[in-house]
């Protein structure tokens, strides 16, 4: 009777330290994931991490937080930043976005929110803003928990979101048309910049917005050929840039040389200048 309960005895101490064993396992696990998935953000705002603007994901780790990330920026371009829980199979909170200035972080910039637009990042660890960019500069991107009980794994991404054109002409009497095409279920806008390169570089802007789900059309003509859309001089030649609020995709552009008559000529390349990874 003794040595059935020696050998009782010893299997209970055996099964109490595997499991203790495996307890300290799974905490050195945990402690190693962490490590490994805190490969951007900065824990203080200063030398931040740069995240690239081509769509390139970062996974990364947050407690209470807040990570940070520095941004180089580029004028009259339009950039979206998208973050997600793609690992937790228990959301307790959620995430935020926030743009601050930089050098400092000292003030807090201007963006708008879609994470409930398409595509949609809502009940989730999400956020989704974005915004137009006034001037070439860097700012800085706060990762905010929401839940800061709580631990999360997230994906963190910014797209360059503007479109453009290398070329349109206005030489003997042509024109360029430009049709938008909204991908989503919310009206979206933003600005044509339309840059003279004839000129030396001199930029004409117009406010462009597209229903949901359909299309909207601008000319660019020289002045007395239209008299409506854009108007920039005869015979002359320039690129072209769409910038807008919304989610990378949201927005597609069609371009064509036309004719006074409004006939299609040639083609006018319009596209991102990234795609998201």
């Amino acid at each position: 009777m003794k040595k059935v309960f020696g050998a009782m005895l010893c299997v209970l101490l055996v099964s109490a330290i595997g499991l203790g064993q495996a307890k300290a396992d799974r905490n050195v696990k945990k402690g190693q994931d962490q490590q490994k998935a805190r490969i951007a953000g900065g824990y203080g705002c200063g030398s931040d991490p740069i995240l690239p603007t081509d769509g390139s994901s970062v996974q990364d780790y947050i407690g209470a937080g807040p990570n940070y990330y520095l941004l180089h920026l580029q004028r009259n371009h339009s950039y979206a930043v998208d973050m997600w829980d793609p690992a937790d199979s228990f959301i307790g909170g959620s995430g935020q976005l926030v743009l601050l200035s930089s050098p400092g972080c000292g003030s807090t910039l201007a963006t708008r929110d879609f994470v409930n637009s398409d595509p949609n990042l809502s009940n989730d660890f999400a956020d989704r803003i974005s915004w137009i960019q006034a001037e070439d500069g860097d700012a800085v991107l706060q990762v905010n928990n929401l839940d800061p009980s709580d631990f999360y794994t997230y994906v963190v991404r910014i797209t360059d979101t503007t479109l453009q054109a290398n070329y349109w002409t206005t030489n003997g009497g042509m024109a360029a048309e430009f049709i938008f095409t909204n991908n989503t279920e919310q009206t979206l806008a933003g600005t044509l910049t339309v840059k003279d390169l004839t000129a030396g570089g001199i930029d004409y802007n117009v406010h462009v917005s597209v229903p949901a789900e359909s299309q909207t059309t601008e000319v660019v003509a020289a002045t007395g050929m239209a008299s409506t859309g854009l108007q920039v001089p005869a015979n002359h030649i320039g690129r072209a840039l769409f910038a807008f609020h919304g989610a990378a995709g949201g927005i597609m552009v069609e371009g064509y040389t036309i004719t006074a008559v409004d006939v299609p000529i040639t083609p006018i390349k319009f596209e991102a200048k990234y795609s998201p990874h």
